[in-house]
C-alpha cells in the first residue's frame, strides 16, 4: 500500500508539472496568433490612413479601423501578461528561482509527445492491472479476508505441545500449599525428557462467534466496495477515451474550418484593397479567424490533457515518461 501510495504522488506530481508545461504552451501559441493578428491589423490600419489622406474613405471608417487596432493592442497586451503568468506558474511547480529561464516551443504538435494511443480494451485491461485506486481497494479487500480466517482459527480446537530436556544436575519442582509449606511434586534426573499435551477446546465461546460474523460481514462489504470500485474504473476509462476520439475528430474539423478562415481573409483583404468592402467587415472576419485558430490551439491543449487522463487511469502515466522508481 505505501508503495502504491508514492507512485500515487510522484504520479499527480508530474500530472501538475505536464498540465502546467501545456498551459504554457497554450498561452505562447496564443500570444503568437495575436502577434500576427496585431501586426496585419497595423498593416491595414496604415493602409486605412492612406486612404482617408487621398479622400477614398470616409473619416467614421477610419475611426472604425483605428478602435478596431488600439482593441487588438489591448489584447495583446493582456495575452502577454497570461503568457508571464503560465510562465511563473511553470517555475513554481518545478521549485525553480522566478529568475530562472526556461525555452518553450511555439508551436506543439501531436508528433512531439511520444505518447501512444492504447486501444480501448487494452486500456480497460491495463487500469484494472495498475490503476493505484483501485488496486488499493483490492488489497482492502485481501487484508478483511484475512480477518475473516482469523476469525474462524479462533473457534477451532487448540492443541498445544511441551518438551523439555534437562541439562542441569537434578532438578525438583516444588508447589506452595495453603500452610506455605514447598511440596515437591515432580523430580526430573539430568538428561531426562518430560513431555506434555494441553488441549483448548472454545465452548459457546460468543465473543469469537461475533467477531467472525463481523469479520464476514467487512469482508462481504469489502467485494461490493470492489466490484463496485471496478464498475467505476472501467466507466472512467471508457468515458476517457471516448473523449479521446471526440477530440481526435474536433482536430481535424478545426484544421479544415483554420483554412478556409483563412481564404476568407485573403478575400476581403483584396476586396478592401480595391474599395469593394468595407474595413468594418474586414475586421469582423479577421477577428473570426483570430477566434477560430485560439479555438485550434485550445482544442490541441484538450486533447493532450485528455490523452494524460488516459493513461492515468491506466496507472501506466510514470512509464509513459520514462520516469522509473527506486523503492
Amino acid at each position: 500500500t505505501n508503495r502504491l501510495q508514492y507512485r500515487d504522488k510522484i504520479s499527480n506530481t508530474v500530472g501538475q508539472v505536464v498540465d502546467a508545461y501545456l498551459s504554457l504552451v497554450q498561452a505562447k501559441m496564443n500570444s503568437d496568433i495575436q502577434k500576427q493578428n496585431l501586426k496585419q491589423e497595423k498593416n491595414q490600419f496604415w493602409v486605412a490612413k492612406k486612404k482617408l489622406q487621398a479622400g477614398q474613405i470616409a473619416p467614421s471608417d477610419y475611426r472604425q479601423q483605428q478602435a478596431t487596432y488600439l482593441r487588438d493592442r489591448l489584447q495583446y497586451t493582456k495575452q502577454t501578461q497570461s503568457l508571464d503568468d503560465q510562465y511563473q506558474a511553470l517555475i513554481k511547480v518545478l521549485g525553480l528561482s522566478p529568475a530562472s529561464r526556461l525555452q518553450t516551443p511555439r508551436v506543439l504538435r501531436m508528433s512531439r509527445l511520444q505518447v501512444s494511443v492504447p486501444s480501448r480494451s487494452v486500456a480497460v485491461e491495463t487500469a484494472l492491472r495498475n490503476n493505484v485506486s483501485y488496486q488499493t481497494t483490492l488489497i482492502g479487500l485481501r487484508g478483511l479476508q484475512r480477518e475473516v480466517i482469523k476469525a474462524r482459527d479462533a473457534l477451532k480446537w487448540e492443541l498445544d505441545a511441551t518438551y523439555t530436556h534437562n541439562f542441569n544436575a537434578q532438578s525438583t519442582t516444588y508447589v506452595k500449599t495453603a500452610s506455605g509449606q514447598l511440596v515437591p511434586i515432580k523430580t526430573q534426573a539430568p538428561g531426562e525428557n518430560t513431555g506434555s499435551l494441553s488441549l483448548d477446546i472454545p465452548i459457546n465461546n460468543l465473543s469469537a462467534k461475533k467477531d467472525l460474523v463481523t469479520a464476514r460481514i467487512n469482508y462481504e462489504m469489502g467485494k461490493l466496495k470492489l466490484r463496485q470500485a471496478k464498475r467505476d474504473l472501467v466507466q472512467k476509462v471508457v468515458d476517457d477515451y471516448r473523449k479521446l476520439t471526440s477530440d481526435k475528430l474536433q482536430l481535424r474539423m478545426d484544421v479544415q474550418s483554420v483554412h478556409l478562415q483563412k481564404k476568407v481573409l485573403q478575400d476581403a483583404l483584396l476586396k478592401y484593397t480595391y474599395g469593394k468592402t468595407s474595413s468594418f467587415e474586414v475586421s469582423s472576419i479577421r477577428q473570426n479567424t483570430l477566434t477560430q485558430q485560439q479555438s485550434y490551439v485550445s482544442d490541441q491543449m484538450q486533447y493532450f490533457q485528455d490523452l494524460n487522463k488516459v493513461h492515468q487511469d491506466m496507472g501506466d502515466y510514470l512509464g509513459v515518461w520514462h520516469i522509473k522508481l527506486r523503492y
